[in-house]
């Protein structure tokens, strides 16, 4: 699949955005206006979430003759393509959020990443509207496509092998989203995510929507 030119990458990214902003104004329009967030201490939440992502890595560079190629120096690449988030959180508090999921990402050229994620957010009650602060940690429990054979050396012989240029699997990263309460078991959400590595990146950029369902647990604590 040929990669989206700058214009398109951009059309899709606006196209995406619009959708997401078009759904919120939407469903606050026929939501009841006494859906307030009921969440405090001892929330369970189920999350299913999807979207665009963009990952941002560096592709093998050709050095000197008879040498072997290498990631460092290359330019940088990027890939798009769509992922799924299945999540299990639980509040700890009315502003504090510890949450746990698997993601899976498809992307142009075949390539696939398989990961488990998790993190804490802090979340802010502003009547039907709840933004939220979150900081991640993701590690690729699965990829496919992102391996590149290294060329047989000038004086000829076999390949060396091949290098994934996916890069390092634990990754870190930022979130930023903000829910919409439907109800006090319903929510819907946009997210924004930020990822990055310590070394040999890539970096990924993600926007999704989500639907959440919230259980409120007893206080095993409470008098």
């Amino acid at each position: 699949m040929a990669p989206l030119s700058a214009r398109g990458r951009g059309l899709s990214l606006a196209l995406a955005l619009a959708l997401a902003l078009s759904l919120s104004l939407s469903l606050s329009l026929w939501a009841p206006r006494a859906a307030r967030a009921l969440d405090g201490d001892h929330a369970l939440r189920l999350k299913l979430e999807g979207g665009y992502d963009c990952v941002t890595y560096r592709p093998l560079a050709l050095g000197l003759a008879g040498a072997a190629p290498t990631q460092e120096g290359a330019d940088r690449a990027r890939v798009h393509g769509g992922y799924a988030l299945a999540e299990a959180s639980y509040a700890l508090s009315a502003s504090w959020v510890l949450a746990a999921g698997y993601w899976e990402g498809r992307y142009e050229e075949g390539r696939a990443r398989r990961k488990a994620v998790a993190g804490a957010r802090y979340q802010l009650d502003v009547f039907h509207y709840v933004p939220w602060l979150g900081a991640q940690l993701s590690y690729d429990v699965g990829r496919a496509g992102w391996a590149r054979a290294l060329p047989p050396p000038a004086a000829g012989g076999a390949s060396p092998g091949a290098v994934d240029v996916a890069g390092a699997r634990l990754q870190w990263g930022l979130e930023l989203g903000v829910d919409r309460r439907l109800s006090p078991a319903h929510a819907v959400s946009l997210t924004f995510r930020w990822l990055n590595a310590a070394e040999t990146p890539p970096s990924g950029v993600a926007v999704g929507l989500s639907w959440t369902y919230h259980w409120a647990l007893l206080d095993p604590f409470a008098p």
